[in-house]
């Protein structure tokens, strides 16, 4: 705690920011707060440093609490932030009206098959700031 309050000491600005943060927030949370009597059940905060997704250390991953479910099962947050792509890329079946399709996100569209959702065109992202200036000068020339 004295660290706490020797940190607040020192950054009064920050401490005053803190502060009105805090305010907005209870401001917001009025109505719960007084049916709660003014008391918190369960309040969490944390912060977590993920691994780079190059050197990610196997025991740290196996050992870690922080985790998201997947269609596989519980994985670590940071295999998940590492291999994003693959967990949420990966087509996904749906139900429809007309039975079971798989849905590709990469595409947008529905297929009957996997191999059929795989085989689907990608849509080219859209180009943004210098890449969309130097593309529309190469197609107006």
């Amino acid at each position: 705690m004295l660290s706490l309050f020797s940190g607040i000491a020192a950054n009064p600005k920050l401490a005053a920011k803190g502060t009105r943060w805090l305010a907005r927030k209870a401001w917001n949370a009025r109505t719960e707060l007084v049916q709660s009597g003014f008391r918190a059940r369960k309040l969490s905060f944390f912060i977590h440093n993920f691994m780079d997704a190059q050197k990610l250390d196997r025991d740290r991953c196996h050992g870690c609490v922080f985790m998201t479910m997947t269609p596989d099962g519980p994985v670590s947050m940071c295999v998940h932030n590492a291999k994003r792509d693959d967990f949420i890329l990966r087509p996904l079946k749906v139900k429809t009206q007309d039975g079971e399709k798989i849905w590709n996100p990469l595409t947008g569209q529905l297929a009957s098959t996997e191999a059929e959702a795989a085989a689907g065109k990608v849509r080219p992202a859209p180009k943004k700031g210098r890449a969309k200036e130097s593309l529309q000068t190469s197609e107006s020339t």
